[in-house]
């Protein structure tokens, strides 16, 4: 029994060295993100890792007679996720990987490792909006290089920016976002869909739009409102013009006390002699030859105007016969004003 085991031992001190030498090296097949800054967590893709052994792996950073190693992380049979060493100077280096356990090891796989300066904040857009390709470079606030995610297209283009340091191009920042309107490409004015929620249109001669709602300014000037877009070269690109009504119907007050609130908004006292309120069907209220809405003021009047409050209704403000404002509703708030159309 004795002499059994002292062949056992003498077998495995024969296999182990054997076995060490047959264990396969891992297959690397990428690193990601290309380029990785000093303290960075990234990725190797491959194959031949030991899953849920990140101390199995061995990784060292080598660039002529320096040597570095890089803290695996976490480990799957197709990945490793690791730290850059903080020390790490710009350049291109070699990355060695080898498996080691507490018996058996692998040959080294070697691959490069590219260390660049830390990617810029995202960056701010002086101007969400260029006309010309020209206007590019006058886009950014800050001295940045930058560079096109595709090339540039009449719509949404995406933008990202980078530096130099010590020769080395830094990794870029995050995606920025700008419209691309040629004007050569563009009706000139812009098309409003809906003010509530606002929907804002650039409609292209090739029909089709792009919808700009979020770069679009909004700006009340008397009795008017402007929408247009602002470029480098244009500061009111696109500008389309809305004639605004002089007095609104601004609330309606439907469950009890009723109630209805005009607005005069301009500069002018407006008179309410021959004004009326009806719906589509019947007079609801005559006001006095007396009344008036002082300029740019509101006017509340309570009184009973029989407005439904179950369902839908109407209600129609007309001077002299003519229509001067209308306010259409299908629901209430939790206070009982009336919702516009």
């Amino acid at each position: 029994m004795q002499k059994l085991g002292l062949i056992s031992l003498v077998l495995l001190s024969v296999a182990l060295p054997s076995l060490a030498r047959r264990l396969a090296k891992p297959v690397l097949t990428s690193i990601e993100p290309e380029f990785i800054s000093a303290g960075q967590e990234f990725q190797i893709k491959g194959s031949g890792f030991i899953k849920n052994h990140p101390r199995a792996h061995k990784v060292l950073i080598k660039r002529g007679r320096k040597k570095y190693k890089a803290k695996v992380l976490a480990a799957t049979e197709n990945a490793l996720t690791l730290i850059a060493p903080r020390n790490l100077a710009y350049g291109d280096y070699d990355l060695r990987i080898r498996l080691r356990t507490r018996y058996l090891k692998s040959k080294s796989t070697f691959t490069q490792f590219h260390m660049r300066p830390v990617a810029p904040a995202s960056p701010e857009l002086r101007f969400k909006v260029i006309s010309d390709e020209m206007e590019l470079a006058s886009l950014l606030t800050d001295d940045l290089e930058y560079e096109l995610t595709k090339e540039i297209e009449a719509g949404r283009n995406e933008l990202r920016t980078y530096y130099y340091e010590d020769g080395y191009k830094s990794q870029l920042s995050k995606a920025a976002s700008f419209y691309y309107l040629p004007s050569f490409e563009f009706e000139d004015q812009l098309s409003i869909e809906s003010t509530q929620p606002l929907k804002i249109k650039a409609r292209s001669m090739k029909a089709y739009s792009i919808d700009v709602s979020d770069v679009t300014i909004q700006e009340t000037k008397y009795l008017s409102q402007h929408y247009y877009l602002q470029t480098p070269f244009y500061q009111r690109y696109l500008e389309r013009v809305i004639e605004l009504k002089p007095v609104i119907i601004s609330k309606l007050k439907v469950k009890s006390p009723e109630a209805i609130v005009l607005i005069n908004r301009g500069d002018q006292n407006f008179p309410l002699e021959n004004c009326l309120l009806n719906d589509s069907i019947t007079k609801r209220y005559e006001f006095a030859d007396t009344d008036f809405i002082p300029v740019r003021s509101q006017y509340q009047l309570d009184s009973n105007l029989g407005l439904n409050d179950s369902g839908g209704d109407s209600m129609t403000l007309e001077c002299g016969g003519k229509e001067i404002d209308s306010f259409h509703y299908d629901k209430l708030d939790e206070e009982g004003f009336a919702i516009k159309l």
